[in-house]
């Protein structure tokens, strides 16, 4: 519906002075659709879309003006739109009845009012409807329809029930009547004076009567506009609603003094006092209709914040007393009812907007009350920043929550595990001597699985340690948790107090928490204040959850230590079994059995048990199977067995074809003096030996204590080649580093012991020379050429062995010095946590970068060189393997640590290249946010002193209030102007504060990351990110604008105001 107005071109136009009463009546007619008024110089009037009618120009005017209505269609409110059906209560049904009834009723009167004064407007000059009353009585009835309906239209939105059809029907009816009121009110007859008083030319005529009566009517409609003007504006809806009353009954009265006026009028003879008499009144009383608009605009502005306000408030009371403890464990229900409730502010954010741009308008159109729409828009506004900061306070909560019981849960599990699978192995697997040797096998087989199970939950135990750090504390917020301790608290949001406020992140002392939602707290500096709850978090660590995995991890530690012990009484039992078996093969060993036996074959069996007797040693240490009883038990069985096979092989030389010669042996250290031979002969007893028998004793002493010496000699090399045999683990630290050395210097001091060893088997080798011939004399040479070949594959395997070991001292040397470099720089990246606001700060940061990316590329040689030490490592394992399968060494260790060292090398260089670029693009969003900052705030700072001097000159006359006023537009418009350097502020702001967010993330990833490949804690500080420095310089910078427009806006009104005092005055 548009509302239309009378051209006026050239001449005076038609004035309808009309006014109805603002009473409420009930009654009403069924809704039949009413005309729409509108006037143009090209309109027309068709009735149901039939006909035409074309009206007469009016008099006085300089063109032709047509003035037209339009019959509008029967409206229907009955549709789906609205709801309302047969469905509903009696009561709405009634109501909505009411509303159709109502609308159709003020149709009705708006039309009966448009064909009372169409005659007059279209052939006449308007004064005959100054004396309407029939049309004051139609206009009056309408307004009275339109009062009822507004209210009724009020309290189905109260209610929740649609009414947009009403309410746009209602709008409509409202431009039609102000286009009706416009039409007849607008002057067709010359003007008076401008001030409202007689001038010097149309008054200098008037008789004294005219005068007096005409300057005393204008004074009293002067006076009821100015009492009507200096009314205050209500400041809620209750006093709004009654002020709406109160005008109405003004409105009234100023209706009644229409017909004074007209008998005053029909006294007076001069038509200049009439006019300027009907041109006061029509002034007051289109002020008057204005002030009712402006009233309802108020309180349709305060009706409707209040009710958002009110719908925010009653959320924030539901999060405020939610209960955020340890006792709430029904965090899934709270996800999905907060997603819900932010779902909700998604739609009320829409809302919110639209309820702003109508008060903006307000506001922008100049409302008298703009500044209690503005308070309201402003409690509005808080109301929603801050339940906008409770969802993230919520989000932080939901996330803390959630991680403090899947903690616990899983600290629970873990702890469960462990315990279950203590016991099932301790029943499991028990073990004692007369166990079967592949029983004991076969449980160490699968104890060695269940090593795998404990080693892998190695990972879990320490995971639950490194969660432990960061669980937050949920016992402190139940109102009946008590602490001998100072509880620390940490600000989720900023929080304002009076004039006490809270910053995010800020630490305080929790003082009283007996009220679930507010605490009372000690903040900074030790104020005192009564803070929400929801905005407060008790930071890690969490004393509970930290012993919790500290018992974890010491049960883990003692399980680990259990299944060791078990490990090494079954590994030391299985070597005693062993070392049994091969004494009992040695005891049942005669000469004759030996004598069938190859050398290697018999020869075997004493070595395997002196090397089952060495790993029994090592095995038995620590072991619960066998004390030092039992230790020193097996060592004599041990020692006796050897002591039979060394008879047994001495005597083996002299054992020939079913005789056997009993040589008696001589003792260590010495050979015997006497030798007894008895030879058993069919025919002859014992005879004497002559001297050649004499020779043969001295030749056989000779040989036995060759074969003694032999014997020694073979176990002195049988002990330096299993020590060169025996598996190795290498760690990877400076410890191991060290041992290098000291086993490099033990293995060249046991080479020069096995070089005298070759030295005395090189003299026994010469001494062989002369006992050749005899049987014993080919025993030990092919003892002595087997001892030969087992010297040189002990000296060719100790060499390769020794080469290998200063390679991996060399491999470990450079791993070392690699590892160190890169903590360094590590460290170095690790130090950052945020960002300088300071441009200069940033670029230096930037070149710090740029220098340890030269460093690193400097330093590269470091890392070919620790690749090329485990390629050379490598190769010569790889040749130990080929000769002697069973040494190899595992050097895999040392193979992932040169790869882990190489991708943290690559991270370090990948970080700096992201900082370098990233710091690079937050570099420039700093400087043109600090430009755009300091240049915004430097004018600021002008245009306040600027109208500091406006507002401190004094207004000594009109003149002097008519240039101020022209500088206080001016400067209002410059004011206005630099909005959108306001908002682009604004935006830069949120730019730069987003990517200094996003660049602390990326810090923090890489600190998490290092920190879970290296599986040590990283130290962190506690550090104020500064883009919230950045959103409160905007902030602030935004507040001290808005109070400029304001003070500008303020200050121009009172000149206007001044400027049209003094013009009355005059």
């Amino acid at each position: 519906l548009r509302a239309g107005a009378m051209s006026l071109n050239g001449g005076s136009t038609t004035r309808l002075n009309t006014l109805g009463r603002l009473t409420r009546d009930d009654a009403g007619h069924e809704l039949n659709g009413g005309p729409r008024y509108e006037m143009n110089t090209s309109s027309r009037y068709e009735a149901g879309g039939q006909g035409r009618m074309m009206g007469p120009p009016m008099s006085g005017s300089m063109g032709p003006q047509k003035v037209v209505y339009m019959q509008q269609q029967q409206h229907s409110y009955e549709s789906s739109g609205d709801g309302y059906g047969g469905g509903q209560t009696a009561t709405m049904t009634r109501r909505t009845n009411t509303i159709q009834d109502l609308l159709a009723t003020c149709a009705e009167h708006l039309m009966h009012a448009e064909l009372i004064a169409q005659p007059e407007l279209n052939y006449g000059d308007g004064s005959q409807l100054l004396r309407n009353r029939e049309l004051d009585e139609t206009m009056g009835l309408a307004n009275e329809n339109m009062d009822i309906i507004a209210g009724l239209i009020g309290e189905m939105r109260q209610m929740g029930k649609p009414c947009d059809n009403y309410h746009k029907r209602f709008l409509q009816l409202q431009e039609q009547m102000r286009a009706l009121q416009k039409a007849i009110q607008v002057p067709r007859g010359r003007k008076g004076s401008k001030g409202g008083g007689f001038s010097s030319q149309s008054g200098s005529g008037w008789d004294e009567y005219t005068k007096r009566i005409t300057t005393d009517t204008l004074s009293q409609i002067r006076q009821q506009k100015r009492q009507m003007e200096l009314t205050d504006w209500g400041f809620d809806a209750a006093s709004v609603e009654q002020q709406i009353s109160n005008h109405r009954k003004f409105h009234n009265a100023i209706a009644d003094y229409r017909w004074e006026l007209d008998k005053i009028k029909v006294d007076l003879r001069e038509k200049g006092a009439i006019y300027q008499l009907e041109e006061e009144y029509d002034s007051l009383l289109k002020s008057s209709f204005e002030k009712m608009d402006q009233l309802r605009q108020l309180q349709g502005i305060i009706q409707a914040t209040s009710r958002e306000i009110m719908w925010i408030n009653d959320r924030e009371e539901e999060e405020l007393l939610y209960d955020w403890s340890d006792k709430n464990t029904d965090i899934t229900r709270k996800q999905e009812s907060f997603s819900k409730l932010m779902s909700q502010l998604e739609v009320k954010e829409k809302d919110l907007n639209k309820l702003k741009q109508e008060s903006d308008q307000l506001i922008a159109n100049q409302h008298p009350a703009a500044d209690k729409i503005e308070a309201y828009m402003d409690t509005l506004q808080t109301q929603w920043s801050w339940i906008l900061q409770i969802t993230k306070c919520i989000d932080v909560h939901l996330k803390e929550n959630a991680a403090y019981f899947q903690f616990f849960e899983e600290a629970q599990s873990t702890d469960t595990y462990l315990k279950t699978l203590h016991d099932s192995i301790r029943k499991k697997y028990t073990c004692d001597k007369n166990m079967d040797l592949q029983h004991i096998l076969e449980l160490i087989k699968n104890l060695e699985k269940e090593r795998e199970k404990i080693n892998e939950y190695k990972r879990q135990v320490q995971n639950v340690v490194n969660k432990s750090k960061k669980i937050v504390q949920l016992k402190p917020r139940n109102p009946d948790y008590r602490s001998n301790k100072p509880i620390v608290l940490k600000a989720l949001c900023d929080y304002k107090q009076e004039q006490k406020t809270i910053r995010k992140g800020d630490e305080c002392i929790l003082k009283n928490n007996s009220e679930r939602s507010k605490w009372h707290v000690a903040g900074p500096g030790g104020l005192d204040m009564l803070v929400p709850s929801v905005s407060l978090i008790v930071p890690p660590p969490n004393p509970i959850a930290v012993d919790l995995s500290s018992k974890i991890e010491q049960y883990y530690e003692l399980f680990l230590s259990f299944w060791n012990q078990l490990y090494i009484n079954m590994k030391s039992l299985v070597s005693w079994k062993y070392c049994m078996m091969d004494i009992e093969k040695i005891r049942a060993m005669t000469l004759a059995k030996l004598k069938t036996m190859r050398y290697e074959d018999y020869q075997k069996v004493v070595t395997d048990l002196e090397i089952h007797y060495q790993e029994f040693l090592r095995n038995s240490q620590g072991s619960e199977m066998f004390g030092d009883e039992d230790k020193r038990k097996m060592q004599s069985q041990f020692s006796e067995a050897q002591k039979h096979y060394q008879t047994l092989v001495i005597q083996l030389p002299n054992y020939q074809g079913g005789k056997v010669i009993q040589v008696q042996q001589p003792q260590p250290q010495q050979v015997t003096k006497d030798v007894v031979t008895k030879v058993s002969s069919s025919s002859n007893g014992y005879v004497e030996t002559d001297r050649g028998q004499q020779i043969d004793r001295e030749r056989e002493k000779q040989e036995t204590q060759l074969l003694i010496q032999l014997q020694r000699i073979r176990q002195r090399l049988g002990s330096y080649e299993m020590s060169l045999f025996q598996k190795n683990a290498f760690n990877l630290d400076q410890e191991a580093f060290k041992d290098f050395a000291i086993r490099i210097s033990d293995l060249e001091g046991k080479r020069s012991e096995a070089q005298a060893l070759y030295a005395e088997l090189s003299k026994i080798k010469e001494l062989m020379v002369t006992l050749k011939g005899s049987d014993k004399s080919s025993y030990i040479q092919s003892e002595l050429s087997l001892l030969f070949q087992k010297m040189d594959n002990v000296n060719d395997f100790s060499s390769i062995y020794l080469e290998r070991l200063k390679s991996l001292r060399l491999l470990l040397q450079s791993i070392l010095q690699a590892e160190d470099l890169i903590k360094v720089y590590e460290a170095r990246l690790t130090e950052e946590e945020t960002i300088s606001l300071d441009p200069d700060k940033v670029e230096a940061y930037r070149h710090t970068l740029k220098k340890m990316k030269i460093e690193l590329e400097q330093k590269k040689a470091l890392l070919r060189n620790m690749e090329s030490e485990l390629q050379n490592t490598m190769q010569i394992n790889n040749k130990i393997a080929q000769s002697f399968s069973n040494c190899d060494v595992d050097i895999s260790k040392f193979s992932d640590k040169v790869t882990q060292l190489n991708d943290r090398w690559q991270r370090i260089e990948k970080e700096i290249d992201d900082r370098s670029w990233e710091l690079e693009k937050q570099g420039k969003q700093l400087r043109n946010y600090r430009q755009l900052w300091q240049g915004l705030s430097k004018w600021i700072s002008d245009t306040k002193h600027r109208q500091d001097i406006i507002e401190s000159t004094k207004l000594i006359d009109s003149n002097t209030v008519s240039r101020y006023l022209n500088e206080q537009k001016n400067l209002n418009a410059e004011i206005n102007g630099k909005r959108d350097k306001v908002e682009e502020v604004q935006r830069t702001a949120e730019q730069c504060a987003s990517s200094i967010k996003d660049y602390e993330l990326q810090l923090a990833s890489y600190s998490s990351g290092l920190e879970t490949l290296l599986n040590i804690p990283i130290k962190r500080t506690m550090v104020n990110s500064p883009s919230g420095v950045v959103l409160q310089e905007a902030a602030d910078i935004q507040s001290r604008y808005i109070e400029l427009l304001t003070r500008g806006g303020d200050y121009y009104k009172f000149l206007n105001e001044m400027s049209k005092n003094m013009e009355d005055i005059k």
